[in-house]
């Protein structure tokens, strides 16, 4: 899950503003993502873009790093130290997060970044997509995502998929109607044992 959400992420490196600060046709799709219009900072809005094309389920579809520092601390996984695939933060003077984006790779007292609406002059409110190096100071915290999120359970038969409604909760369970149907089989929800195994018959 973490390969795949840093593969979408760095190969949106070299985006720019276009027409304009914080727009263009790219910035406006991460926006978008978050409900957010042209003209809105937009790192957060990346993060939030590149989770979804990942397909991963739980992700806050937000614009505002303070809420994800606020969504990290709930769920328990908001640290000090840096892991690869974690989404970093960056502190203001105020003890509040100012930007966002993902490590890439933790190098010591370093950390390789993939973020959005930065630039080589600025660490913030830049005009692109960058792959940059900071160093991991008192000022950086790191949400560990990967450790509460899952990502999308999809069933796909012969190239096709199968809508099999997960749901998410202490763990990931399945309707396996839709799959048994597929398959040509009718499901007799009155032959569910007590052990929770169900019989399958051929449809005729």
């Amino acid at each position: 899950m973490i390969k795949d959400v840093l593969k979408i992420a760095r190969a949106e490196v070299g985006v720019a503003e276009v027409g304009g600060n914080n727009r263009g046709r790219r910035v406006e799709e991460y926006l978008a993502a978050v409900g957010l219009g042209p003209g809105n900072p937009w790192c957060a809005a990346y993060v939030a873009w590149v989770m979804r094309q990942a397909e991963v389920r739980g992700w806050p579809m937000t614009g505002d790093t303070w809420a994800l520092e606020d969504w990290a601390r709930q769920h328990g996984c908001l640290h000090s130290t840096a892991q690869q695939g974690d989404v970093f933060l960056v502190l203001g003077s105020d003890g509040r997060p100012v930007h966002t984006g993902f490590v890439a790779a933790v190098q010591q007292d370093y950390v390789s970044t993939l973020e959005g609406n930065t630039g080589m002059r600025s660490d913030f409110d830049g005009d692109g997509v960058a792959a940059k190096s900071r160093f991991s100071g008192a000022n950086m915290r790191y949400i560990r995502w990967a450790d509460v999120l899952q990502p999308a359970l999809r069933v796909v038969l012969n190239g096709r998929e199968i809508a099999c409604h997960p749901e998410r909760g202490d763990a990931t369970r399945c309707d396996l109607r839709p799959l048994a149907e597929a398959l040509g089989y009718v499901v007799d929800a009155q032959q569910l044992d007590s052990h929770g195994t169900i019989t399958l018959r051929r449809r005729t």
